[in-house]
């Protein structure tokens, strides 16, 4: 299990560090709306990668029997679930210094004198941005799908677990009273064998002592005169 939880830990950082790659690249080198689309199509599987390691990273923390441990892991899923709604910020940011770059660097060379090719390009990346625009909606609202399903999920593995410490719980109490009776019946059957033994050496006396009488009653009827 910590083996699994270091191997999800090292991806997560490293796919950290591509996301801030990726996010200096928008920042300082982009160039045009197309190659802005191209980096935010790879900006995005990166977040996709990014949420599944999460979801891996939350699997394993719930699956933790340690109570510290799994508490651990916890606050370190929290911690990196912020780390994403930051870089997501981050982004939105990168993107909006992009864009006006682009457009400022679009008016400059409309300037220069090549406004009509200038033009044409900047149609083809709105367009490119209104089509990534629609794609990011698009997976944002699957990954709001997913994230839904995976609480509810949740929600009926903490269930299961309540009905089964409750049923535990019922289990043990009967064990209880189940010894309570096993030690009393061991009591009685101790004391039966006690008496019985008591009855059997009465009934050996009481013999002993018949066979003596009925020794005497003849010797003094056929031997009157021995002893």
């Amino acid at each position: 299990m910590e083996s699994e939880v270091s191997i999800v830990l090292k991806d997560i950082n490293q796919i950290y560090l591509t996301v801030q790659s990726q996010l200096q690249l928008i920042r300082s080198e982009v160039r045009s709306k197309i190659d802005l689309e191209e980096a935010n199509a790879d900006l995005r599987q990166s977040f996709l990668r990014y949420e599944s390691k999460l979801n891996e990273l939350r699997i394993l923390a719930e699956e933790l029997e340690e109570k510290k441990k799994r508490d651990e892991l916890n606050q370190d899923f929290i911690s990196y679930k912020n780390q994403l709604t930051t870089l997501r910020t981050a982004l939105r940011k990168a993107n909006v210094q992009c864009h006006q770059r682009i457009d400022n660097e679009t008016r400059e060379a409309l300037l220069s004198g090549s406004s009509r090719s200038l033009l044409e390009r900047d149609s083809r990346n709105r367009i490119s941005m209104q089509k990534q625009s629609r794609d990011i909606t698009e997976n944002l609202a699957s990954v709001s799908r997913l994230l839904a399903e995976q609480v509810k999920k949740s929600e009926r593995t903490l269930e299961s677990l309540a009905g089964s410490s409750n049923t535990l719980e019922e289990t043990k109490e009967e064990l209880k009273t189940m010894t309570g009776v096993v030690g009393t019946s061991r009591k009685l059957l101790s004391k039966y064998d006690r008496r019985a033994l008591t009855d059997k050496l009465l009934i050996f006396l009481a013999f002993t002592l018949f066979i003596c009488t009925v020794f005497y009653i003849v010797k003094k009827r056929l031997f009157p005169n021995l002893f």
